[in-house]
């Protein structure tokens, strides 16, 4: 360690990371440390043994919860949206690599009792116990909305459509009412009413 750095970095969290990674990337030469036995400072993932050299120094490891390697501890919950300008970030500094991601598996809500997934995709919304008939069509057109949505293309972006726009103007833009195995015939008016009969495969109502 007898030598001479651009820069030295105290410290191993994600900024500190980040910063190392952006400095090294631009040809600087960094000295990184950090004081404790493990990386990432109060939002590393530590193990069984980690954790309780942490919080519980001197105690010895109950035997019931077996091997110390199986156990991982995130001292902070982690998200970061998968195609986000941090991924991007990380990506560029390299930082990625000393990473591991997982996909998060869905979202939960408790009501009266008991666990409901909170939608996330149309067929999501269509199964879904959380809401009624007609919201669940809602839902599920706003998932194929957002699916299909292109920044590129206008026709995708005239958020109306979803809801206010009857069949027939549906279809000349390709929107979520035309995707539904439903079929609708709307009228509307210049008032703030607009009456809807919905029309499936077992009857009318």
């Amino acid at each position: 360690m007898d030598q001479e750095y651009d820069a030295i970095i105290l410290g191993t969290g994600l900024k500190e990371c980040l910063l190392a990674g952006l400095l090294s990337v631009d040809g600087k030469k960094i000295l990184h440390m950090d004081r404790n036995s493990y990386y990432g400072g109060e939002s590393a993932s530590l193990n069984l043994k980690q954790l309780y050299e942490k919080f519980k120094p001197g105690q010895e490891l109950p035997p019931h919860y077996g091997r110390w390697q199986d156990w991982n501890f995130d001292m902070v919950p982690k998200f970061m949206m998968g195609n986000g300008l941090l991924v991007r970030l990380l990506v560029h500094t390299g930082v990625h690599k000393y990473l591991e991601f997982k996909a998060v598996d869905g979202s939960y809500v408790c009501k009266g009792g008991k666990t409901y997934k909170v939608p996330a995709t149309d067929k999501d919304a269509l199964r879904s116990s959380l809401m009624g008939m007609f919201e669940k069509y809602r839902a599920r057109g706003f998932f194929i909305f957002v699916q299909d949505y292109d920044k590129d293309d206008p026709r995708t972006s005239t958020r109306d459509t979803i809801w206010t726009s009857s069949p027939r103007e549906s279809s000349s833009k390709n929107t979520a009412w035309t995707r539904t195995p439903w079929t609708s015939s709307a009228t509307r008016s210049r008032s703030r009413r607009t009456t809807r009969s919905w029309t499936s495969p077992h009857g009318r109502w």
